[in-house]
């Protein structure tokens, strides 16, 4: 509903804007009426109304007084102006000071009931348009967060990005929180993100407060805490309590249970990926019965000894870091190597280009963890390197001619 105020010096008009307004279709409230100028003012300090009708020539302080006042505070009160013949005068600096739209008295119904609805169409798609930016600042926002913590993203492009959105640049240690629910597997994807939205909103409070740091959600369904050095600088126990306050009040608000993993600190922003990945291995160790982490080893020595040594350095780089991102620029350079010529000779000795080889190494290691564990399938996704659940889908039933939920 809007809200709307009317002025004028005439009470018989403004019993009549009353009446109309009333019996209108229009979803709109009249929260005042004002007979002068000054009472407006009053008014629309105390109601904040969404349009104001009113007359320009009034006692005590004109409408043009109004409305200036209006544009001087930076009211967002839209105005329609109700004018005679012979305010022609007022009527233009009025139109200067920016109103919406005038009418001529004597008062047409029709014209004044159009001139309403163009306005509350206006508001309507100002509205529209404010929850579309802070959905986009929120993609945004959580897309920066997941980058960092998968270190996708520069020093530079987050320190920028951060400066715009708001975030944390002492971050220096991670958590991850998951719902224990055994029926969460069991919800809606509507209602799995409406929960991890709760679980987030309820995080971002607790830390926010003491600004100790934030929270997200990230693409497989974890809510992601990110503690800051201010967090860092406090006793343990007093660490302790606050990530234990998250947990008890997602379980007061929510009933949900929630299990909690703890990275270690870092230095800072540019190591938060190094504290996000031990939280991921304190998770899945926690998942893992010891005969699945035997069943998901590495290629055996034999194997590797088949190719030259650069490339056996390469290949075993990715063995130890395939559940981290990997590019060939930047393995090259954790081998000391050109990229452009590792790329040759990776395809030339295996056959394979380097991005399929790593997609497939994956896949077969999310393989032996969907057969020999119970971890869920967006759990492995995450475990075996790929930051994208959709994308992980598709490259696995591309390697396997099936879908991972029919290898378990």
């Amino acid at each position: 509903m809007y809200s709307i105020l009317i002025v004028d010096d005439e009470p018989l008009i403004r019993m009549g804007l009353r009446q109309l307004i009333e019996r209108c279709p229009l979803d709109l409230d009249i929260v005042g009426e004002a007979a002068n100028g000054n009472e407006a003012i009053e008014l629309l300090h105390q109601t904040k109304p969404h349009i104001m009708v009113t007359d320009i020539r009034m006692p005590v302080l004109d409408g043009l007084d109004v409305i200036k006042h209006i544009k001087t505070e930076q009211i967002m009160t839209k105005i329609i102006i109700l004018s005679g013949y012979s305010d022609y005068a007022f009527l233009k600096k009025a139109i200067e000071y920016g109103v919406e739209s005038y009418l001529l008295k004597p008062i047409d119904d029709e014209e004044l009931l159009f001139n309403l609805q163009s306005i509350i169409q206006s508001l309507e798609k100002q509205v529209y348009e404010q929850i579309r930016f802070r959905e986009g600042l929120e993609a945004l926002r959580t897309n920066t967060l997941n980058r960092l913590v998968h270190h996708t993203i520069s020093l530079e492009e987050y320190k920028e990005k951060s400066e715009f959105l708001g975030l944390d640049q002492t971050l220096c240690s991670t958590a991850l929180l998951e719902i224990a629910s055994e029926h969460f597997d069991d919800y809606s994807e509507k209602e799995k993100q409406l929960l991890l939205y709760a679980v987030s909103n309820i995080c971002n409070e607790i830390l926010a407060a003491e600004g100790y740091g934030l929270a997200f959600v990230n693409p497989i369904g974890h809510v992601v805490l990110l503690m800051n050095r201010h967090f860092a600088d406090q006793p343990d126990h007093i660490r302790q309590h606050v990530l234990a306050t998250n947990q008890k009040k997602i379980l007061d608000y929510l009933n949900k249970e929630t299990l909690l993993y703890r990275g270690t600190e870092v230095q800072g922003v540019h190591q938060l990926h190094q504290s996000y990945k031990l939280a991921q291995r304190e998770m899945h160790s926690k998942l893992l019965p010891a005969q699945a982490v035997q069943a998901a080893t590495s290629k055996s020595a034999e194997c590797l000894n088949a190719y030259p040594k650069p490339l056996r350095d390469v290949l075993l780089y990715i063995d130890e870091h395939y559940s981290e991102s990997l590019t060939l620029k930047g393995l090259a350079e954790a081998v000391q190597m050109n990229a452009s010529y590792l790329g040759q000779i990776f395809k030339q000795e295996t056959g394979t280009p380097f991005t399929e080889y790593v997609n497939r190494y994956r896949v077969e290691k999310a393989t032996r963890l969907l057969q020999n564990t119970s971890m869920k399938v967006y759990e492995v996704s995450e475990a075996v390197g790929f930051t994208d659940y959709s994308y992980f889908l598709k490259i696995f039933k591309k390697h396997m001619h099936a879908n991972p939920s029919s290898i378990k």
